[in-house]
């Protein structure tokens, strides 16, 4: 398995915060588009034992989000500046610290704007009722690029076609809204990256994640949990009547998990097939993972 990093550069407005499993699913989509149903099956025929690639959210360029741990890590005094700092730099967070809240920052890399939209009359081509009028709608600017970290089997996919995939999707817009023309973006920068290994059980996620049972240690893992409602495109007329899937409970961003048999690990979680009436449809319950070297945490 190998792990890209992939900067983009905003171009529009954002409907929110992207995450691993939204750009996981329409990384598919736009595999089909290119490639044809007969591809996308075959990289998914086995995917719920090795997947062949697995996504994290948008960050803020150089940056990761801050671990999930429980305040009594955390001073008493520092307790209210901790919340309002929810970035660590991609290179402090591979360091052995005893007081890993004075690496966090707060990081001005966004903002939530509210523009207007008119819902216009099909019919008539008009804004000429109560039903078709104007209505606000929040959306996000980002000042910065943003990365995202895509874990991939070379043997089964290669980084060209991922890269074609991530230039479609940017030409076309990402999140919701994209009909509208926002969510769109170019690939500023791409490099190959690794984060550094250590001796250590404890990994954080950078996407929501289903953990596996009996993997972890329960009592040394932290997480605030995040809840997926899913719908899927519509591919024939029995699927177009039920186009909702039903909700995924997952482990948010910035889980940390305890391996109860520590191992070299690159992602974790597992792939889920049972939340929708076709069985072929998956979700990425897979995270990439950081391995965390913290002293507060061993202790």
């Amino acid at each position: 398995m190998k792990t890209l990093c992939i900067e983009i550069n905003p171009q529009t407005d954002f409907s929110g915060q992207i995450k691993g499993d939204t750009f996981f699913s329409l990384l598919c989509s736009f595999i089909v588009e290119k490639q044809g149903q007969d591809r996308i099956n075959g990289l998914l025929e086995n995917y719920l034992n090795q997947p062949f690639m697995v996504v994290s959210d948008f960050f803020p360029h150089h940056y990761l989000p801050r671990p999930t741990l429980p305040f009594e890590n955390i001073s008493a005094e520092n307790r209210k500046d901790f919340k309002q700092k929810k970035w660590i730099l991609r290179e402090n967070i591979e360091q052995n610290i005893d007081h890993f809240e004075k690496y966090l920052t707060a990081v001005s890399y966004q903002e939530t704007v509210t523009r207007m939209h008119n819902a216009v009359n099909p019919q008539t081509g008009l804004v000429d009722s109560e039903t078709y009028a104007p209505y606000p709608l929040k959306q996000t600017i980002y000042f910065q690029s943003l990365d995202t970290y895509i874990i991939y089997n070379e043997n089964m996919i290669t980084d060209s076609e991922i890269l074609e995939a991530v230039t479609d999707i940017g030409l076309c817009g990402i999140g919701r809204g994209a009909s509208r023309g926002i969510g769109k973006f170019q690939i500023e920068n791409v490099l190959p990256h690794t984060f550094k290994s250590f001796d250590t059980p404890y990994y954080m996620t950078l996407s929501p994640c289903v953990p596996e049972p009996n993997v972890f240690d329960a009592q040394k893992s932290y997480y605030k949990t995040f809840t997926r409602f899913g719908k899927r495109s519509f591919f024939n007329e029995q699927e177009a009547r039920y186009p909702f899937k039903r909700p995924i409970l997952t482990a948010d961003t910035g889980a940390v998990f305890c391996l109860q048999n520590p191992s070299e690990k690159l992602f974790i979680g597992r792939g889920l097939n049972n939340f929708a009436d076709n069985q072929k449809v998956v979700y990425q319950g897979y995270a990439p993972v950081v391995p965390l070297l913290w002293r507060e945490i061993n202790e």
